[in-house]
């Protein structure tokens, strides 16, 4: 089997996962589970603005969706490189969101683009009643879920275990870096990626270590270190 052919399987499981999620989270389910209206609509596209990370098959897979399209793939490469410098120099999560930064994946009409195909992330955040906590603004920017503590095991468990089975980045990723990411695995080779991540002193191949790295980076409140 084809190197490719072995960092393609690793997207296999996407579509039964994201039917899982769906049901889960579908807008009707929650609504009446909950007692309460999801507020979503689309173009409202707050959410859209906040950082979102992924597990190595979805970058694979949404990496894919765009690599047969050159200007698709240049745009959202130059956006994605950007971006991810912003995160290594130590752009908190919540800072990204208040900067407004934009999903390289959000078009100049506030749709997404990759609907299909939207990360976990994506598919499992909705606004509950009202999306007044939505804007970078709000006094309280933050945002009511559902939480069906079944379905977040089920999904990362499935990615876990695409990942090394492909040999792949294991964990969750913020998703600029996770296309660069993929890009990498896919054009040069998941020895290459190893390589760079290695080099960058990032890592990445263990759950522990992986989950400290981005935590001590995206969320130094929570783990009692001061904002960069």
């Amino acid at each position: 089997m084809s190197e490719r052919s072995t960092i393609r399987r690793s997207v296999r499981r996407l579509p039964v996962v994201r039917d899982t999620i769906d049901n889960a989270y579908h807008p009707v389910r929650v609504s009446q589970e909950l007692g309460v209206s999801v507020a979503c609509k689309r173009g409202c596209a707050h959410c859209c603005h906040q950082l979102v990370t992924v597990t190595m098959p979805e970058a694979i897979d949404l990496y894919l969706a765009i690599e047969k399209n050159p200007l698709a793939l240049r745009r959202v490469s130059a956006a994605a490189d950007a971006q991810a410098q912003l995160i290594m120099r130590g752009v908190t999560s919540r800072e990204w969101f208040k900067r407004g930064t934009r999903c390289v994946f959000l078009t100049a009409a506030n749709d997404c683009s990759v609907y299909e195909r939207r990360p976990f992330a994506c598919r499992t955040h909705m606004a509950l009643e009202t999306a007044e906590h939505c804007h970078p603004d709000a006094a309280d920017p933050t945002v009511k879920r559902p939480d069906h503590e079944d379905t977040f095991p089920y999904v990362y468990a499935n990615m876990a275990e695409a990942a090394e089975a492909a040999d792949l980045p294991v964990g969750v990723i913020p998703l600029p870096i996770a296309l660069q990411w993929a890009a990498i695995a896919w054009n040069q080779g998941r020895e290459a990626l190893r390589r760079h991540l290695t080099r960058a002193g990032i890592p990445a191949y263990s759950h522990v270590e992986h989950a400290a790295y981005w935590a001590a980076i995206l969320e130094p409140d929570l783990l009692g270190a001061p904002s960069i």
